[in-house]
């Protein structure tokens, strides 16, 4: 009887034990071989995803001139004591990254662009507002293409960092330069919208026009006293692009 109930309670051990490791799941480590070909695989993917990207993008230098001005906003706007502002010649030089060639696509970039406006010229006195902004675009284009030839048009927005910015006096004799000077970094801030069209050749030259308005209200200070009024940017522009 003894031996029969000893090897009852065996026979249970024994089912039981087989049910625990029938139910039990042992995780499997994953292999060093199976971790590097992920990373392989994910590596060749962003590969092949930048080389289609160039094969439908370029990237261009570009400069030229702008024919840049200020409005004046709010009150002081109806001031008749503030004199007209005119527009003054600039110029403006970057890189800029477009996609595709042909169709919709976007186009981005960083340029130096140079804005302000002429407060006084006359025989005997020039006095002007300069200022230097770092400029990023972010357009929307369509372009027509016609073979050597093609027809593009963009709008989009842009957004402006104020690296300085002068007043500055001239005469036949002397210059007088007078500092504008930023408090904190949404002082130098400025942004707007922008619109524009251009003709390419030889899908290498690009020769365009550009629109340029701000949205924001700026108000500068001068040798640290704060200026009466407040301005907008606005800017048209003609540029030449070299293609790569």
């Amino acid at each position: 009887m003894k031996m029969n109930v000893n090897a009852c309670r065996k026979s249970r051990m024994s089912s039981v034990n087989k049910n625990l490791f029938r139910n039990k799941t042992i995780p499997l480590k994953k292999s060093g071989t199976q971790e590097f070909m992920k990373k392989r695989i994910a590596l060749s993917g962003c590969l092949l995803f930048f080389l289609a990207m160039n094969l439908f993008s370029q990237f261009s230098l570009q400069g030229g001139l702008n024919r840049a001005s200020e409005i004046y906003v709010g009150s002081s706007a109806s001031d008749a004591n503030l004199p007209a502002l005119k527009n003054l010649t600039g110029y403006n030089i970057g890189m800029m990254y477009q996609t595709p060639q042909k169709g919709f696509g976007f186009a981005t970039g960083i340029a130096l662009s140079q804005k302000g406006s002429i407060v006084n010229s006359d025989s005997l006195t020039d006095v002007y507002r300069q200022f230097n902004f770092l400029e990023i675009p972010l357009h929307l284009r369509y372009c027509l293409d016609f073979g050597n030839m093609g027809l593009y048009g963009f709008g989009g927005v842009y957004g402006a960092y104020a690296l300085s910015g002068q007043k500055i006096s001239e005469t036949p004799e002397t210059q007088n330069n007078e500092n504008f000077t930023y408090s904190d970094f949404n002082c130098r801030v400025d942004y707007g919208y922008t619109f524009g069209a251009g003709i390419q050749f030889f899908k290498k030259i690009q020769i365009q026009a550009t629109w340029n308005q701000g949205w924001k209200n700026l108000t500068n200070y001068l040798n640290g006293e704060k200026e009466p009024f407040s301005t907008k940017n606005k800017i048209f522009a003609v540029n030449l692009s070299y293609l790569f």
